[in-house]
């Protein structure tokens, strides 16, 4: 397991303050990417030293492990089977590219919420992430089974357009967050810029669709 850092306080959920866990390396390489030192990132603490750090603050009663992509990490379930004994809540933020390691994970009951970052409409994935959606759907029919608590996210970035998220609300089934973008730090630094965020425009879409901005999360349809 690499873990390029801890946050030990980080934002409530369900009443729950969580911290934050991110995993080293993602192997796709998404232009927009605002945080490409981690992505690109092959090095980090141990688990081991994650967790111990995790322990020096147990003010927070969940840790919401994010990236990088933590589905890459072979050893992902030893590290959140820690997390459950410490007795936290476990969130996990993934671009759904490795269903059975998320099959691995809610079987075990070591998830309680799944965040599944869509980041395109499906025709335009290999243009945006430089791979398919297969998995990406795979993942998301997986959650339909499940009892646990998932949503899908997707940032409005400059790479999909208004008409793509025409497109993204006929194709997605399940509770939809959409985030702003932040320029500032894209893995192409040609895309930082910036971007318009139009909430009448989202608030029209045929979808029952959330935004989330600093931090809160509001209803718009």
């Amino acid at each position: 397991m690499r873990v390029y850092k801890v946050e030990v306080q980080g934002f409530e959920w369900n009443n729950i303050l969580f911290g934050k866990v991110y995993t080293s390396g993602c192997s796709w390489r998404c232009g927009y990417c605002f945080v490409p030192e981690i992505v690109k990132s092959k090095t980090g603490m141990s688990g081991k030293d994650a967790i111990s750090k995790i322990k020096m603050n147990r003010i927070v009663g969940g840790i919401c492990v994010t990236g990088g992509e933590p589905t890459e990490q072979k050893d992902l379930p030893i590290f959140l089977k820690e997390l459950k004994l410490l007795g936290l809540k476990v969130m996990i933020e993934t671009n759904g590219d490795h269903p059975d390691m998320l099959e691995k994970l809610i079987k075990r009951k070591l998830v309680d919420f799944v965040r599944i970052d869509v980041k395109a409409p499906w025709e335009k994935y290999p243009e945006v992430t430089g791979h398919g959606p297969h998995n990406v759907k795979r993942s998301i029919e997986l959650m339909k089974d499940w009892s646990g608590y998932w949503e899908i996210i997707t940032v409005w970035h400059p790479m999909i357009s208004k008409d793509d998220l025409i497109k993204m609300a006929n194709q997605i089934d399940g509770r939809w967050v959409i985030i702003p973008f932040e320029p500032g730090n894209c893995l192409d630094s040609s895309l930082n810029k910036t971007w318009e965020w139009d909430e009448d425009f989202l608030a029209g879409l045929k979808k029952d669709v959330w935004v989330r901005t600093k931090g809160y999360e509001r209803r718009l349809s």
